[in-house]
């Protein structure tokens, strides 16, 4: 059933927002790489990460009736005095698609270098290279229809929805039209990694440590995951 709230004492039925569910999963590949020459050692790597992400938010589906305290012609009416007279202060429901199906990809690899400088002193250096994918939808719900771009850009046939978006008026979100339309990344993220350890009197007693690196981490997927909210309408009396 719908939900029914009398403000500040009870509600009855289903929450606005309590439809709603999701299925997650990551795909991880990994492997790395090491080889001791010398006086150095030699590590480098890399690692692929893919996300899904199912869900829906049917939000208000259900609807909602709120009966809250009100003033109607110059006369104070609590909640549960609008309940029974039926005098209905606001109601909520929502349309639209609520299903998503967001995917993601990173991507990133590493080299480093261990080198025995000295046998008191040794030196860590790597170069870390992320590549961050920015998350949509399967089959493209993120993205906006827009009926003037189908004049410039009509419908070729056969269709080839999944190969390249060859929809006519569509076009991705205001800033990041590639990203939430189809996939786009972050091309850009070099993280350097620079490390010491110091045998300060030479007995290994003392040692002294430090470090310096960049660290890259993929944006949130909050901005999408709103798109799976319905459309939501309400009304006031």
């Amino acid at each position: 059933m719908y939900r029914i709230l009398i403000s500040n004492l009870f509600q009855i039925g289903t929450g606005v927002n309590d439809e709603r569910g999701t299925i997650s999963n990551q795909f991880f590949y990994a492997d790395s790489w090491s080889m001791t020459v010398g006086k150095h050692t030699f590590r480098a790597g890399g690692e692929i990460t893919r996300y899904q992400l199912n869900r829906f938010n049917r939000f208000a589906i259900r609807g909602a009736l709120t009966f809250a305290s009100a003033t109607v012609g110059g006369i104070s009416y609590s909640a549960f005095q609008n309940f029974l007279q039926g005098r209905l202060t606001s109601s909520q429901s929502a349309a639209g698609d609520p299903q998503r199906y967001f995917r993601a990809l990173d991507a990133a690899t590493f080299f480093q270098d261990d080198w025995r400088v000295h046998p008191r002193l040794s030196l860590n250096l790597g170069l870390r290279y992320e590549l961050l994918g920015s998350a949509h939808d399967k089959f493209f719900r993120g993205s906006i229809y827009d009926p003037r771009l189908l004049a410039q850009n009509p419908p070729q046939y056969p269709f080839r929805f999944a190969e390249d978006l060859n929809l006519g008026g569509f076009t991705g979100q205001k800033g990041v039209p590639a990203c939430t339309l189809n996939s786009c990344y972050d091309k850009k993220d070099f993280a350097p990694r620079v490390g010491f350890a110091w045998d300060a009197r030479g007995n290994q007693k003392l040692v002294v440590r430090g470090g310096y690196g960049i660290y890259y981490q993929r944006v949130s997927n909050q901005n999408l995951l709103q798109g799976a909210r319905w459309r939501r309408r309400s009304s006031c009396s």
